[in-house]
C-alpha cells in the first residue's frame, strides 16, 4: 500500500501518480478483458470480496479441478475464489500424440503467463491478490514469481514444491515416466519410476519435468519482495521431495516464511497449509 504524502509542497506529485497508476489500471484493463479473463479461468466465491485467492492446480492434470472441498476445508468462503486454467486444461487435444521436452517447456510457459494476466486483471481493480499454489501448482506460482515479480501479489500461499529439484529426478519425468520419493527409516531416500503408457501420461510428466528443471535459487536471486511468501514442504514428500538445506537456506535468507511438515507426505502437506490459508491470507 502506497503511504499518503502530507506535506503540502508534494501534494501535487502525489496526484499525479495516483492519475498514472489510474491509467496503468485502465490499460491493464484493455490489455485483459474480462471475457479474456474469465476465458482462463473460473471464479467461485464471494463476488465482492476484496481479497482474491488466484488458485494454482496440481497435478498436472488435464482438467480444472473442482475446488469447493478446498474452500470448505480451508474456511475461506468470504474470499473470491479464482482458479486459473493451465496449458493442458485448455488444450487437451495438443497432448494426444508424444511431444518433445522442449516443447514441453514451451508450452508450460503458458501457464504464468495466464496467472499473469488474471493476477493484472484482479490488481487493476484495486483488489488485494493471494497467490495460492500445490505440488504442480507451487511449481506455477514459482515461475510466475521468477518471472513476473511480487509487485501485484499480497501474499503467496506455495506447498509442496521444490526450488531446485534433483536432476535425476526431473529427468525422468522429462522422458514421459512417473515417479517418486522413496524414504528409509533413516530419512534418506531412493527413486521409484514407472513408465506411462499412453502418450497423453508421458506428456504429462514431460510438462511436470519442464517446471521442475529449473533452477529456482537462481531464478529468484534478484527478484525482491519474497518476504511476501510462505512456503511449506513436507520432510517426507513422496512426490517432490524434501526440500535441501541449500534449499531452505535461500528462502530463510530471501526472509519467506518456511514451515516444515515433519513426517510430512505430499497430501499431508497440502493439508496442513491449506488448513492455515484462512489465517495466513487474513480472510474473515
Amino acid at each position: 500500500m502506497k503511504k499518503n504524502i502530507l506535506k503540502l509542497m508534494m501534494i501535487s506529485i502525489s496526484l499525479f501518480v495516483v492519475s498514472c497508476n489510474k491509467d496503468d489500471n485502465n490499460d491493464r484493463e484493455k490489455e485483459h478483458p474480462l471475457s479474456e479473463i474469465q476465458g482462463i479461468s473460473r471464479s467461485t466465491g464471494d463476488q465482492n470480496s476484496n481479497i482474491v485467492v488466484v488458485n494454482m492446480q496440481g497435478g498436472p492434470l488435464y482438467e480444472l479441478m473442482d475446488t469447493a472441498e478446498t474452500i470448505d476445508f480451508a474456511n475461506a468462503k468470504n474470499a473470491l475464489w479464482v482458479d486459473v486454467q493451465q496449458i493442458q486444461t485448455l488444450n487437451p487435444a495438443l497432448f494426444n500424440l508424444d511431444i518433445s521436452f522442449a516443447d514441453a517447456k514451451t508450452r508450460a510457459t503458458a501457464n504464468a503467463e495466464n496467472v499473469d494476466k488474471v493476477v493484472s486483471y484482479y490488481k487493476s481493480k484495486g483488489k488485494t491478490v493471494c497467490l495460492v499454489g500445490v505440488s504442480y501448482g507451487a511449481f506455477v506460482a514459482e515461475d510466475y514469481i521468477a518471472r513476473y515479480g511480487t509487485s501485484n501479489i499480497s501474499k503467496a500461499l506455495i506447498v509442496a514444491g521444490r526450488l531446485d529439484m534433483e536432476n535425476e529426478f526431473w529427468e525422468k519425468f522429462s522422458q514421459g515416466y512417473d515417479g517418486e520419493y522413496v524414504y528409509g527409516a533413516d530419512g534418506k531416500f531412493t527413486y521409484k519410476f514407472v513408465e506411462n503408457k499412453t502418450a497423453k501420461d508421458r506428456n504429462l510428466g514431460r510438462l511436470a519435468g519442464a517446471l521442475g528443471y529449473k533452477r529456482f535459487t537462481k531464478l529468484w536471486e534478484n527478484v525482491n519482495g519474497l518476504d511476501k511468501i510462505i512456503y511449506y514442504y513436507g520432510t517426507k514428500d513422496e512426490k517432490v521431495g524434501k526440500l535441501t538445506t541449500a534449499e531452505t537456506d535461500f528462502l530463510v535468507s530471501k526472509k519467506v516464511t518456511v514451515f516444515s511438515v515433519p513426517d510430512g507426505t505430499h497430501d499431508e502437506t497440502g493439508s496442513t497449509a491449506i488448513s492455515k490459508l484462512k489465517e495466513h491470507f487474513q480472510i474473515k
